[in-house]
């Protein structure tokens, strides 16, 4: 394995290694005692109720999990999770022990890359270590959903290492390795579907083809069977898995998404992202505040709301000014007959802008464009892209003297130290939202390790339990969408048993006023009914969660399901009487007959 990697580590590197698994341990550590969020649910839900799938091997419906039913395409992504939900369970600790180890590896990964294009070593270690704390991706580490990105991303470096010392040494075994990393990335994230053509732009480089060896149409001719191989066997088995009958049919069809002005807006959208996200808001992150909490965390701010409010203009001129920089820039380069920098870049370029163009792509057919600007997971890569450019640009051009390289690590030391800061304000958010739940789950765990809760003696969590909880502790649109029951299914098999579907078969119940367990005794119920829906009434004008049925609701309408949308209203209301917007759109579904129509369809 040593042989893939361009250049051979020595001490400078491990001490660096080390410092930066210490502080990232560092920051990370209070997120290990985190519970699952949003998402995580769900899945817990499709792994506890693959007993109803169809087919003999139901463990294969793992393989075609998607929240968004049968529209998406990245079947390695949930074996992860699956296989960590058979071992551990309910210790979520272990997801987050791995997540954090998957992330410190594909940061070594990232360096041990940049280190085929970069010769200074330490003005490469500074950047990474920028790149590793950089806040507006930071979440993807502090919620262990996302493991399949990191990997996917980590498959495809070692991939593009091992075509490196193919074109170096022409030795066809390295061809394997470069099939199986990338396959296994594009198979763990379908947004990575052009990386594989980047070997094209590593056989045009120069530094990789020194050596006097076969004529250059034999390189094109193995670049064309890899990747041949590559994408036969992803169309295959996106066939293969697509004939399990996971799903019935997709959500969407294709026509909502090949529209002609998303495939513009799309593109702007990628620039855009590169100059606001990629640079301002690396530099000074607390241009995305305050941030936006419901199911999950948000980057927002004021420049965000301005254009969500209707000034999609600046959109397209930031898109438009970013083109016209890069434009000349390429032209200045092949003025000066930076020919073989050109190449590198082109590379680095294509995969920035061909990975994040097809995730906004699609998502503006599911999302407002602006959504795309505001999750901290869709940064990852880009960010990772961005400090690659950055890097090269200023180890080929700009470190010439002792004092450029103090200057320029001193001013990345200060990025690197208002990141963390930032990172600290997203932890404070998860410590505070977490903190009734993490109650729940510890109480639940400890009545059965003490077997007072049991398959006898069952408990009932509630299915308004979320009512009484911040935000981040539930995803309310997927709950109510598809989902039965809450917090159970985050515990294994054996445990699911101390379980009660209803409150009339449960002997315990949870106190929801401190989050305690308690005997289900309708005495105790009626004694803390006042105190407890204060409670409940805090939470939700606190949180403004009626706008999370309001937005259900509105889901609903598309759908032509009026009677539940109703219930979504109705439900917004019972906690934000002064929703004058939920009154308007009950009264929106009689005038128009809609519920009338669908009680007549279903006659």
């Amino acid at each position: 394995m040593k042989k893939i990697f361009c250049n051979k580590g020595n001490n400078f590197s491990f001490v660096c290694g080390v410092l930066l698994f210490v502080i990232l341990f560092i920051i990370c550590f209070p997120s290990f005692s985190y519970p699952p969020l949003s998402d995580d649910w769900q899945l817990f839900y499709f792994f506890q109720h693959l007993s109803d799938k169809p087919g003999l091997i139901k463990c294969l419906h793992v393989l075609n999990y998607d929240p968004c039913e049968n529209m998406r395409f990245q079947p390695l992504s949930r074996i992860f999770y699956y296989v960590f939900h058979l071992l551990f369970g309910s210790s979520f600790i272990f997801f987050k022990i791995f997540n954090f180890l998957f992330y410190f590896i594909s940061i070594i990964l990232f360096y041990k890359f940049s280190l085929c294009f970069v010769k200074n070593k330490k003005i490469a270690a500074v950047f990474i270590g920028v790149f590793a704390v950089l806040y507006s991706h930071f979440d993807i580490v502090l919620w262990a959903h996302h493991i399949y990105i990191i990997f996917g991303f980590g498959m495809f470096l070692m991939g593009f290492m091992a075509h490196m010392r193919f074109l170096e040494t022409r030795r066809k075994t390295y061809l394997l390795a470069v099939i199986a990393c990338f396959l296994g990335g594009l198979l763990c994230y379908e947004p990575f579907f052009f990386w594989p053509l980047g070997i094209v732009f590593l056989s045009c480089l120069q530094r990789f083809n020194r050596k006097k060896l076969p004529q250059k149409n034999k390189v094109i001719g193995k670049n064309c069977l890899v990747l041949g191989v590559i994408y036969g066997a992803y169309l295959l088995f996106y066939f293969y898995t697509r004939s399990l009958g996971t799903y019935d049919s997709p959500n969407h069809s294709i026509y909502d998404f090949l529209k002609l002005k998303n495939f513009a807006i799309a593109g702007l959208l990628v620039f855009l992202n590169i100059l606001y996200n990629g640079i301002f808001v690396n530099i000074f992150p607390l241009l995305s505040f305050p941030l936006k909490v419901t199911e999950n965390i948000y980057m927002d701010g004021v420049f965000l709301r301005y254009i969500e409010n209707g000034h999609g203009e600046v959109m397209f001129l930031g898109g438009v000014l970013m083109t016209i920089f890069l434009f000349l820039f390429f032209m200045n380069l092949y003025k000066r007959r930076y020919y073989e920098e050109m190449k590198i870049l082109g590379l680095f370029f294509f995969l920035l802008f061909s990975k994040i163009y097809i995730i906004f792509f699609f998502r503006l057919a599911t999302n407002e464009y602006v959504y795309n600007l505001t999750e901290f997971r869709y940064q990852y890569v880009p960010n990772a892209g961005i400090i690659l450019i950055i890097l090269f640009l200023v180890d080929r051009f700009l470190i010439c003297s002792r004092t450029r390289r103090i200057i320029t690590c001193s001013l990345l030391m200060g990025v690197a130290i208002f990141n963390i800061y930032c990172v600290s304000k997203v932890i404070s958010i998860y410590d505070y939202h977490f903190s009734p739940l993490k109650k729940i789950i510890f109480n639940i765990k400890k009545g059965i390790q003490s077997k007072a809760v049991n398959a006898k003696y069952k408990i009932h969590i509630g299915d308004d339990i979320q009512d009484y909880l911040p935000h981040l502790c539930w995803n309310i649109e997927m709950g109510e969408r598809f989902m039965e029951g809450s917090y159970e299914w985050m515990f294994s098999k054996k445990e699911i048993t101390c379980f009660a579907e209803n409150l009339k078969e449960a002997f315990w119940i949870i106190n929801k006023e401190d989050f305690s367990i308690m005997m289900n005794d309708p005495n105790n119920s009626c004694e803390n009914a006042k105190k407890i829906n204060s409670i409940r009434d805090k939470f939700y004008v606190a949180f403004r969660k009626d706008k999370k049925y309001l937005q259900l609701g509105e889901i609903y309408i598309e759908q032509g399901k009026y009677a539940k949308a109703k219930a979504m209203f109705k439900k917004a209301i019972e906690f934000n009487p002064n929703n004058e917007e939920a009154y308007f759109l009950i009264e929106n579904l009689y005038n128009n007959k809609l519920i009338y129509n669908e009680i007549e369809k279903t006659k």
